[in-house]
């Protein structure tokens, strides 16, 4: 984000601006989610703040569309802040720069001394005991007492936000859709029969189960059960191998073949081919350069 985008005010978009809510849930760990709100935007350039989606979202896949046909806008640009203010979020947005240390005596009285924060270490058991200052006259590690920050952050969010740029081509409110998939959503189906006395007749009764870890509540919503599993492309990097031999190696001798199996039209039968080297660890010796 440069800081021609961060000079522009932001405004906080929350579930007060919600239309409507609808959740998808597939198999898989997936879920599509369509949250539709109204925005009032003013002439040019617009900072928004869409906070309270999903901790999981997936952000590659977040689409924002104008659906009332009342407004003409440009994305240029979107961010997802997924740091949520914590103790330890907070020191860590603050190395290099100075806070104050707190410290209270037996007496009750307090004394505050500035101190620069110098390094944090994210796998202490307390913010005390991972901090490291430097005073005026000497650098401790260990926190005695208690530490105030004059701000706070602007990526540092207490709920997921993502933030969009956006262009408007003139001023006025409307009703965007922001459509995003989604971890941390799951269900499953439980059924229970009762039969009858005499076996002629069955009472099934069925409960859907839903899990969510996906760090908000989705109030309100319409909710879809799609069982099944999803088609979803995954790019192959077995294709972009180089098709370029191996140069042989004078200790190892001959360029060893790897077989590659293809299929014909009533049958599979393997082909040679050399292949490059897969980078795994080991050392693989080049022959002298070859010369005409």
């Amino acid at each position: 984000m440069n800081n021609d985008t961060m000079s522009i005010q932001e405004q906080r978009i929350d579930d007060s601006a919600q239309q409507a809510l609808a959740v998808t849930i597939y198999n898989d760990d997936l879920a599509l989610v369509k949250d539709l709100r109204r925005l009032t935007l003013i002439l040019g350039e617009n900072r928004l703040a869409w906070r309270n989606v999903s901790g999981r979202i997936r952000p590659e896949t977040a689409l924002l569309s104008e659906t009332s046909g009342t407004l003409q806008v440009s994305l240029l640009e979107q961010n997802f802040d997924f740091d949520l203010l914590t103790a330890e979020s907070l020191l860590g947005k603050y190395l290099g720069r100075r806070v104050q240390v707190i410290r209270t005596n037996d007496a009750g009285q307090r004394t505050m001394e500035d101190a620069t924060v110098l390094a944090v270490d994210p796998t202490a058991v307390a913010v005390n005991e991972g901090v490291i200052l430097r005073y005026a006259d000497r650098i401790e590690t260990g926190l005695v007492g208690h530490l105030a920050f004059p701000d706070l952050p602007a990526d540092l969010r207490d709920q997921p936000t993502l933030v969009l740029h956006l262009e408007a081509a003139h001023a006025g409110a409307g009703t965007f859709e922001l459509s995003y998939l989604t971890g941390g959503l799951s269900w499953r189906a439980d059924y229970v029969a009762d039969l009858s006395a005499d076996g002629l007749t069955l009472d099934l009764s069925g409960w859907v189960t839903l899990t969510n870890g996906s760090g908000v509540a989705y109030r309100q919503a319409r909710v879809q059960l799609v069982a099944g599993e999803i088609n979803q492309v995954e790019m192959d990097t077995r294709d972009f191998l180089c098709e370029e031999p191996e140069r042989p190696c004078p200790m190892e001798g001959p360029p060893r073949q790897r077989p590659v199996h293809r299929r014909g039209p009533d049958r599979a039968y393997p082909q040679a081919r050399n292949r490059q080297p897969e980078a795994r660890g080991e050392l693989r010796c080049q022959g002298p350069p070859q010369t005409d």
